[in-house]
This record gives C-alpha cells, structure tokens and sequence, in this order.
C-alpha cells in the first residue's frame, strides 16, 4: 500500500526538481543572451580600435565631435573630405617618420658628431611639425566653414567635455 505521505513527498520532489530544470535554463539562456552581448560589443570595440589605429587619432576625434551635430548630407560630405585630407597627410607623413630617425641613427654613427649636423637634424624636424600645424590650422578653418554657429557651439562644448575627461583621468601631480 502506498502511503499518502510519500504520494506528496514525490510530488514535492518533482515539483523542486521541475524548478530547478527551469532555473537551469533560465540561466543557461540568460548566460547565454550576456555572452552573445559581449561579444558583440566586444567586436564593435574591435573594429574602433583597427580603425583608430589604421586612421589615426584624429578622425576618430572629428567622428566624436560631430556625432551629435546633426550635419547635412552637404555637410556630412564635406567633413568627410575633411577627414580624408588629414589621413592622406598623416599617411605621409608616417612614411617620413622612419627618415627622421635615420638620419640622427646616421649622424651619431659617424666618427665625429657636432653640434651643426644635430641643429640641422633638429631644424628640419621643426619645418616638418610646422608644415604639419599649419595644415591642421588650415583644416580647422574648413571645418569651421562648414559649420552653422549653433553647431560651432556645440563642439565648443564637445570640446571642454572631452578637455574636462582627460584632465579627470590624470593622476594628480601633488
């Protein structure tokens, strides 16, 4: 004869163990939906991380400043011209860059090294950082036009954000 008290001890076993099952899946599912979620962020951080480093900094920054501008596909169009002007010269410029080095690694392996070869090394570097300010200057100014003032305004304050961010994440020098 079956007890009655083992009946509702079954029930109670098989009523925990359905939880349980549903717990399981719950979390099964929820882990994995979190998973899926990573690693699709995950790639998208990716792909910004290969284009920073491919592009540069500073086309990532002018996609930063006016992402919430709300340009005109005229505007859109010219600022990305912009952009490609920039990474075109930087690109350039990256191909100089090993020549800077050699020519000072080709200076310093000579027999004698005096002053006049590193000021002459020293002054084309110079030439080559005031080429390169005078060009962002020049790009600035065409952003700038391309601009409405309320959207000048706006990347003022783009601007102080990201100023203020960068002064925060500095360790304090006391």
């Amino acid at each position: 004869m079956v007890n009655s008290n083992d009946n509702v001890e079954t029930k109670e076993t098989d009523k925990k163990a359905i939880k349980s099952k549903f717990r399981n899946k719950i979390f099964l599912s929820s882990l994995i939906i979190i998973l899926i979620v990573i690693g699709i962020v995950g790639i998208g951080f990716t792909q910004k991380v290969k284009d920073f480093r491919k592009n540069g900094p500073w086309p990532f920054i002018i996609d930063k400043i006016v992402a919430e501008l709300n340009l005109t596909d005229e505007q859109k169009a010219n600022v990305n011209k912009i952009k490609d002007e920039i990474k075109t010269k930087m690109d350039s410029k990256k191909k100089d860059k090993p020549d800077e080095m050699s020519d000072f690694a080709n200076a310093f392996k000579q027999d004698k090294l005096d002053k006049q070869t590193l000021e002459s090394i020293s002054k084309n570097q110079e030439a080559d950082r005031e080429e390169m300010k005078s060009f962002f200057m020049d790009e600035l100014i065409k952003f700038h036009d391309v601009l409405t003032t309320e959207q000048r305004l706006k990347v003022v304050e783009k601007m102080k954000e990201f100023k203020d961010k960068m002064h925060k994440q500095k360790p304090d020098s006391q």
